[in-house]
């Protein structure tokens, strides 16, 4: 009775700790402007509808993502809560039970020791997921399991399988330790049932969230594809200083286990923890940036756990103080110093009080309102829910588009908060579509009936780039670019991005003759014609880069371009992208880029690729091909200015001046390193009364004023007026937008000289 109380006891401790600093259950996230919000945001809506995985929507994570990101939907106090609380109390039964067969007081260090480690995965639930199937494994290996141990080993079974509705990696994780255990019960002559149950918790799972089994081999197949090409396409490098304490000390945890460890198939348990540590070194060091604190935080989890269950009590003790001294010292340390750049040493205090205190205590308080006032919880909901879509709204103001709309970059919750109708292709962010696979889930989805009227096409905002992690900018999407130009047209600015409207027929996109090629590493090739070219590179792993794939990731490339004004540039390639297609000149940085292209116009030197290598270290050559397959077509796009239009513009758009003009500025002078730019503005004979704003800035989504000047027809302001402004060479082009009431046509308009001296309005005309 003792005992069981002591388990009880233990296994309520882990639960509440992971609820409260895992998990920060009944603290819902609410929606915010960025890349990571956006795909919270789009998943968590989602899951409402709701969106049938694996055919509408394809991502690394599933329709129970809010069980990780914790995201404000409708289901969250119905399922998303419950599914939160119940895996924390999973982990907590299955390691107290792992940690029972101990005496009480090693059996209570084991405990209390767990619970700081875990404490310190604050917000990281994949340490706890990824750490799961270890515990299951350890108790499924005991000779003679109790019935108690026996449904928890089943019921974590289970869980795993029902994880594969967070996120797919959860239960491949998983599999090789429950089969592990499963051959090793079988060998003790007892009924092998883990797989049985895992399979049962995956279709629990989909059935839970409304999705249709037959499209469960659909919705794997494509989570394996993101699984499969992650390493290739997401990958950058991290600090040395971090990657080989990780590389000695887990090898180190498990030979230990190996030679000294105790108990009932150690054999098998060393094999299981090995299995788990490299799945937590990829999860964590294969993008190494601040992910790393989940493969350390995850690695000193399952160190403290086996070290207490398993090894003698010296072995516990030093790997203990080396698990505390990681996660109460190293990574705080190592996550101010990847982030911050000055004034450390008061973020640090910061951490640490966000973490031990200020956290913690809004979860216990947003909980204890949640059990005190259910009703006051909802109605607060709703209403912080309201306001950060607001809040969304006024930073990134998108305009009104009648019908279904999709957007490249990364910005979905701007659509979202927009209130427009944001119907996204599968694989909705771009840098996320790295795969055959994938691309052919995006084009199928723009070629059916479900495809959107409206695209919005331009950079990753704030960071003015096309592509992530300075990817080759056509890569955003890439394989795609074809359709898009063939079914949708430019029609209008809105800031940084230009609306794409479906057209009424697409337009056909001939490609010349392939010119086929090889190339070797660092040799750069000559790019033959000065028209847009579609380019395929074959760049392939040998058998020691399969290898090095498998374990770890393959090494980093390069592509590098040189340009008609001589300069040359450099980018991340993406192997699968390459071999998929893309458009390699012109170079196509923004949406004037891309309206350019689109409109048939000629590239500047600038913009037109003469020449094209791949590049990679000396060392990261060893693990490809010798041979790099380089084939160029020519793209005929004569077609696209002629082609007709689709739908008409959306009603309510002033046809003297739309909301937004685009003035691009590559072609203006640069002297000292600034550009000198005249602006005017005024009123028309037939503005209204009522305040105008004219409002200019730099397209580049930051939404930083230039200039701001109102003028009023009422008061006799009409304007003209004139603006001079020195800009940074960096600002390529100037978004001028103009502002007035609802419902009515502003009557403005907007002038400038331009370099050779000649004056333009808009409307032409329109002012002197």
């Amino acid at each position: 009775m003792a005992t069981g109380m002591r388990d009880f006891g233990a296994a309520l401790l882990l639960a509440a700790v992971a609820t409260v600093f895992v998990f920060h259950a009944g603290l819902p996230a609410l929606p915010r402007d960025g890349l990571d919000p956006s795909w919270v945001a789009v998943m968590g809506e989602a899951a409402d509808r709701p969106a049938r995985w694996g055919v509408d929507t394809a991502f690394t994570y599933g329709p129970a993502s809010p069980v990780v990101s914790g995201y404000a939907n409708n289901a969250y106090l119905g399922r998303t809560l419950p599914l939160q609380v119940g895996f924390a109390a999973l982990f907590g039964t299955c390691a107290a039970l792992v940690l029972a067969g101990g005496s009480g007081r090693r059996a209570l260090a084991g405990t209390l020791a767990c619970g700081v480690v875990l404490a310190a995965a604050r917000g990281m639930p994949d340490a706890l997921f990824l750490a799961l199937p270890m515990p299951v494994l350890l108790l499924a290996l005991r000779d003679a399991p109790r019935r108690g141990t026996v449904a928890a080993t089943l019921a974590g079974a289970f869980g795993l399988g029902l994880s594969g509705m967070v996120k797919m990696s959860f239960p491949l994780a998983a599999l090789p330790l429950l089969a592990l255990a499963d051959a090793a019960v079988l060998r003790r002559r007892r009924p092998p049932l883990l797989l049985g149950s895992f399979a049962l918790g995956v279709v629990a799972g989909a059935l839970l969230y409304g999705q249709r089994l037959s499209d469960l081999p659909a919705y794997i197949a494509l989570q394996g594809e993101e699984v499969v090409g992650y390493a290739a396409a997401m990958a950058i490098d991290g600090p040395d200083w971090d990657l080989v304490p990780f590389l000695v000390l887990a090898p180190a945890l498990v030979v230990a286990l190996a030679v000294a460890g105790r108990g009932p198939g150690r054999r098998a348990a060393a094999l299981g923890l090995a299995v788990a540590l490299l799945v937590l070194f990829k999860a964590g060091f294969i993008r190494h940036d601040l992910h790393s604190a989940i493969a350390w935080t995850g690695s000193c989890l399952l160190g403290t756990l086996v070290a207490w269950a398993r090894l003698p009590r010296r072995g516990a003790v030093a790997v203990t103080a080396a698990a505390l001294a990681v996660v109460l010292v190293y990574l705080p340390v190592m996550t101010v110093r990847q982030s911050v750049r000055q004034g450390r040493a008061a973020a640090l205090a910061n951490l640490y009080g966000t973490w031990l205190v200020a956290d913690p205590a809004r979860t216990l308080a947003s909980e204890a309102e949640l059990l005190l006032r259910p009703a006051a919880f909802r109605e607060r909901l709703a209403r912080d829910k309201a306001a950060a879509w607001a809040g969304i709204a006024a930073a990134g103001p998108l305009d009104a588009l009648p019908g279904p709309v999709d957007i490249i970059p990364s910005l979905q919750t701007r659509v979202l908060a927009a209130g427009l109708d944001y119907r996204g292709r599968p694989s909705f962010q771009e840098y996320s579509t790295y795969t055959a696979g994938l691309a052919a889930a995006n084009r199928a989805f723009l070629e059916g009936d479900r495809a959107p009227r409206w695209v919005l096409f331009g950079p990753e905002l704030p960071l003015g780039v096309m592509a992530l992690d300075n990817r080759f900018p056509a890569f955003a999407e890439g394989t795609l670019w074809r359709d898009l130009l063939g079914r949708y047209r430019p029609v209008r600015r809105i800031g940084a991005l230009v609306a794409l409207e479906r057209r009424a027929v697409p337009v056909p996109v001939p490609e010349g003759p392939a010119r086929d090629g090889v190339a070797a590493f660092g040799a750069f090739v000559p790019v033959p014609e000065d028209g847009p070219l579609w380019a395929t590179l074959d760049v392939r792993l040998n058998l020691a880069g399969r290898v090095l794939s498998a374990l770890f990731r393959p090494p980093l490339l390069t592509l590098a371009v040189r340009l008609g004004d001589g300069g040359e540039r450099r980018f991340r390639l993406v192997p699968a992208l390459a071999a998929g297609g893309f458009l390699l000149t012109p170079l196509v940085d923004n949406a004037s880029d891309y309206e350019a292209l689109a409109a048939g116009e000629a590239a500047g030197a600038g913009r037109r690729v003469t020449a094209v290598a791949v590049e990679a270290s000396s060392a990261g050559r060893w693990f490809f091909a010798a041979d790099i397959r380089l084939t160029l077509r020519a793209l005929d796009l004569s077609g696209l200015a002629a082609a007709p239009s689709g739908a008409p513009a959306p009603a309510g758009t002033p046809a003297s001046l739309p909301p937004v003009l685009s003035l691009p500025l590559r072609a203006w002078p640069v002297a000292g390193g600034r550009r000198h730019v005249v602006l005017r503005f005024g009123l028309g004979d037939a503005a209204p009364a009522g305040p105008v704003c004219f409002a200019a800035m730099a397209a580049d989504g930051r939404r930083e004023d230039l200039l701001r000047r109102c003028l009023d027809a009422a008061d006799g302001r009409r304007g003209p007026e004139t603006a001079a402004l020195d800009l940074p060479d960096a600002v390529t082009e100037l978004a001028l937008e103009t502002h007035c009431a609802a419902g009515r046509s502003c009557g403005g308009a907007w002038g400038w000289t331009a370099p050779d001296g000649s004056a333009a309005s808009v409307p032409p005309g329109a002012l002197p």
